[in-house]
């Protein structure tokens, strides 16, 4: 399993509307989850596949504060990701929809069960 981690590479990134992939927003998510990104890996020879939830405002940038503990726990790790693995300090200044376009090619970390790492 190191290989796989080692080998760990983003493949494809994609942005959806909820609606697009479900009729009916699944529990768990509540009227500010409005956009999903899902981020393809290629870790040796199988496919990973990260879904995060969040909002993104006209501007492609995103809020990590809201009243919901749900909903902000989503746009955290969607915080922290972009943090982790391409280095911007304040990911709520970040236009996610012009930089997921530099995300393909970059290198994630995977554990042993097929799970992105962040930290």
């Amino acid at each position: 399993m190191a290989e796989e981690i080692k080998d760990a590479v983003i493949k494809d990134v994609k942005i959806y509307d909820v609606l697009d992939l479900w009729r009916r927003k699944p529990k768990g998510l509540f009227f500010a989850d409005t956009d999903v990104i899902v981020v393809t890996i290629q870790a040796g020879g199988k496919e990973v596949k990260e879904t995060f939830f969040t909002c993104l405002k006209g501007d492609g940038t995103f809020s990590v504060k809201t009243p919901n503990r749900t909903t902000q726990a989503h746009r955290q790790k969607l915080a922290d990701f972009i943090k982790y693995y391409f280095n911007i300090e304040n990911p709520e200044e970040y236009n996610v929809k012009d930089g997921i376009k530099s995300w393909k090619g970059g290198k994630v970390e995977i554990d042993e069960w097929g799970f992105v790492v962040i930290p």
